[in-house]
């Protein structure tokens, strides 16, 4: 098993009331953030809008070339409502487990993905 920088326990230590948000264009790139998540991610200069999603969650299936996959990759896996464990990869380089969840949602006629995550719930 890989190791992590940060354990679960240490993630608990830093709880939020919100889940921290990216959204992602068709292309797989950044184009806002909450607070939430430019905490979990180490951001503190503010949201890297522009910046490919797969450089912060690298096991996405996102790619610049393929934008309906990657909203249909969104919306396939919004349709089951599940959260799924996943690597992030924090700004100073360190690795974290998070659960993500997929939604996607319209704005001036264009189909953004949203990137729910959280600290993961340890299981019962």
């Amino acid at each position: 098993m890989e190791n992590f920088d940060h354990t679960v326990a240490e993630q608990e230590a830093r709880p939020s009331t919100r889940n921290a948000v990216l959204t992602i264009n068709a292309q797989g790139r950044i184009t806002a953030c909450n607070t939430e998540a430019q905490e979990l991610l180490g951001w503190s200069s503010g949201c890297p809008d522009g910046i490919a999603a797969t450089s912060v969650m690298p096991e996405l299936p996102f790619s610049p070339n393929t934008p309906g996959y990657n909203l249909a990759f969104a919306v396939f896996n919004a349709a089951n409502g599940i959260w799924m464990r996943q690597v992030a990869l924090l700004k100073d380089g360190q690795k974290v487990l998070v659960d993500v969840a997929l939604s996607s949602v319209v704005v001036k006629f264009r189909r953004y993905i949203t990137l729910s995550m959280r600290i993961p719930i340890p299981a019962l």
